[in-house]
């Protein structure tokens, strides 16, 4: 598993901190919480299948090079560069958001907590 891996799947775990928030508060999830679950779940789905695809056409470039018997030429490297770059800001996003969705659903549980 590579980091980037790690760091997706840590992302949809994350959610499951947010939904024990959103609990915490009144032993349910109401609609609107649910949306907020849903929506973070399917952000996190799509960047895991764009970093898969990227991968998996980085995988394909390289395999097309060793099929061929030759090195990578300039158009493959800068292919592969820039898939890579893309790869990190994917990877970047999904850690920015987490810390934003944490703070997101803290001021919603203490918004609640003053009700």
């Amino acid at each position: 598993m590579t980091k980037q891996s790690r760091r997706f799947r840590g992302k949809r775990r994350g959610t499951v901190g947010i939904e024990r928030t959103f609990i915490a508060d009144d032993q349910v999830i109401d609609e609107s919480e649910q949306k907020v679950l849903d929506a973070l779940a399917k952000s996190s789905d799509k960047q895991i299948a764009e970093v898969t695809t990227l991968k998996g056409e980085i995988l394909a470039i390289k395999q097309k090079a060793v099929d061929e018997k030759r090195a990578l030429n300039d158009q493959e490297i800068a292919d592969i560069e820039s898939k890579n770059a893309r790869i990190r800001q994917i990877v970047l996003e999904a850690v920015g958001g987490t810390e934003e969705e944490l703070l997101y659903a803290k001021n919603e549980f203490n918004a609640r907590a003053k009700i």
